[in-house]
Parts: C-alpha cells; structure tokens; sequence
C-alpha cells in the first residue's frame, strides 16, 4: 500500500467533513448543493485515492489528482490563513503518492 497517497486521501476526506460540519464560516443549514459539491469534488476522489494506494493503482492516483484539483485549489487557496489550506497538502500528497508509483512501475520495466 502507498502510505502517503492513503494518508492524503483520508485526510481529504477528513477536511470535506469538517468543512461540511463544522465550518464556522457557514449558516448552519448547509445547503444540499454544497454538499453535492463537496461530495463528487472532494470525497469520492478520496474515496478513489485510497482505492489507488491499496491496489497501487498509479492511473487511478492520477485520476484522483486531477479530479480532486480545481476545488482543493480553490478551498486551499481561497482564505489565508485557514485550515482549510491543508487541502494543498492533499494535493501533493497525492502527486508524491501518483510520482512514486510511476517511478515504481518504470523501474520494475527497466528490469526485464
């Protein structure tokens, strides 16, 4: 298993749940779409990158990168200093994670 691409993933899905949860910048009746959002956006390439490390799966980390890219970008980016900026180090948990088993499989190549 790919321990830093698990760990980024778990920890996505961590933040997405406190941000849907306990997010003091929100009304408390958070809206059905945002939750949708945060759901397709965010949890199920989590979902996807755990998947990932434990089948060591480097095209499914990579899918789950560039899925999970434009609303961890945003979310990281958008207030700083926030916990949410951790949304960042989702991301290059998962580019390390999806690097590492590519050079993995390149390496098992070069062998034979």
């Amino acid at each position: 298993m790919e321990k830093i691409g698990f760990l980024a993933a778990a920890g996505s899905a961590a933040l997405c749940a406190a941000f849907l949860y306990s997010n003091a910048h929100a009304d408390p009746p958070i809206g059905r779409d945002t939750v949708r959002i945060l759901l397709v956006m965010i949890a199920a390439p989590a979902c996807l990158g755990m998947a990932a490390a434990i089948l060591r799966a480097r095209f499914l980390m990579w899918a789950a990168w560039v899925w999970s890219l434009p609303c961890c970008l945003y979310l990281g980016l958008a207030a700083i200093p926030s916990p949410y900026n951790l949304f960042i180090a989702v991301l290059i948990g998962y580019f390390v994670s999806a690097v590492r088993m590519s050079a993995g499989r390149l390496r098992e190549s070069g062998r034979r």
